[in-house]
């Protein structure tokens, strides 16, 4: 059985961030991606990272000011390059489970 536990500050709500968060696993291995679209008021990020793995996350889109940019840049890494050119399958986080609602 697989667990994960994701943690955010909840001090993010109050700064006015809004967060997605989308976990990708693979196949029967227990390998787990995490895809975060972070948007604060003027700028906004796509974060991947490997949970388990020990592996720093990684900015891998930013935008000031146009947040359709990472919006896009998100959901096109999510569908194109994790589901249908790699093989995971990806589950969006609920709220409840990323602020322990």
């Amino acid at each position: 059985m697989k667990y994960l536990l994701i943690f955010l500050l909840p001090l993010s709500i109050l700064a006015n961030v809004s967060t997605t968060v989308y976990v990708c696993t693979h196949k029967q291995n227990k390998l787990v991606r995490k895809a975060e679209l972070i948007h604060e008021p003027e700028d906004c990020q796509v974060v991947y990272s490997k949970p388990y793995e020990g592996v720093k996350p990684q900015v891998i889109f930013s935008a000031k000011n146009k947040p359709q940019y990472c919006i896009d840049k998100f959901f096109d890494f999510i569908e194109r390059r994790m589901e249908r050119e790699l093989g995971w399958r990806c589950d969006r986080m609920k709220d409840d489970l990323i602020y322990g609602r």
